[in-house]
């Protein structure tokens, strides 16, 4: 019996640690995510386009949020306060400084993807419909890559709300809600107390898979867990 953690490619946000976050099981989580880019994505295009539809500064002096964009320069304040909500909406309401980070980081990236495609379109000629839908529609791809290249920040919330033990002779990996598998830990560790277990069935087990065990109440916990006679 091993204990699994999902090897996330790292990503730092902040020093805020991503919340546990109660989701009924995986597939609830990918739904999650699922709701997460659907939503998101609609924000991205709702503020490009509200940016891009603005009419051009009268002079070279005046910019507006368009002249913003052609420029490379663009800026997005409603990534950094609507992406806050989306966060929220995913983790059920937990960890709202995570979340603000969060929504800090991927409004970064988006932006970002957007400067630098426009930079590299500069002398796009954006003065007619069609060259107009084909400039906005690439540079709003551009946004939306940046977002899935950039979900990997969800990964977090999954090695915080989920544990995997993988079976040491069939390496099936079966996976556990945090919450439920302390209840699991706990109790078992209570079948180790005399005074809460008369019956010692605890014994029966193999000691391997009872220190096994302790191990990961005592990773869980962080917390000194002396090693009982009982086991030897």
């Amino acid at each position: 019996m091993n204990f699994i953690s999902t090897k996330f490619r790292p990503v730092y946000i902040s020093r805020r640690q991503a919340p546990e976050v109660e989701f009924r099981d995986v597939d609830e989580f990918t739904t999650c995510q699922s709701e997460f880019v659907s939503s998101y994505s609609k924000l991205i295009t709702d503020v490009f386009q509200r940016a891009f539809d603005c009419p051009q500064g009268n002079t070279r002096l005046v910019w507006t949020d368009r002249d913003m964009i052609l420029y490379g320069m663009a800026e997005f304040p409603r990534l950094n306060t609507g992406g806050v909500n989306i966060m929220l909406q995913f983790t059920k309401g937990r960890g709202i400084g995570w979340c603000i980070a969060a929504s800090a980081w991927m409004a970064d990236m988006v932006t970002a993807g957007c400067r630098g495609h426009a930079r590299a379109l500069m002398d796009w000629p954006v003065n007619t419909p069609e060259m107009n839908d084909i400039y906005s529609r690439t540079l709003r791809q551009e946004m939306l890559s940046g977002m899935y290249d950039n979900l990997g920040i969800f990964d977090h919330i999954f090695d915080a709300s989920f544990v995997g033990i993988s079976h040491p002779a069939t390496g099936v990996v079966t996976t556990y809600l945090r919450g439920k598998w302390r209840e699991i830990m706990l109790a078992f560790s209570m079948i180790t107390h005399d005074r809460l277990c008369q019956l010692q069935s605890c014994h029966a087990l193999d000691p391997f898979v009872v220190r096994m065990i302790l191990e990961f109440v005592v990773r869980d916990s962080n917390l000194e867990f002396p090693h009982s006679c009982v086991f030897e």
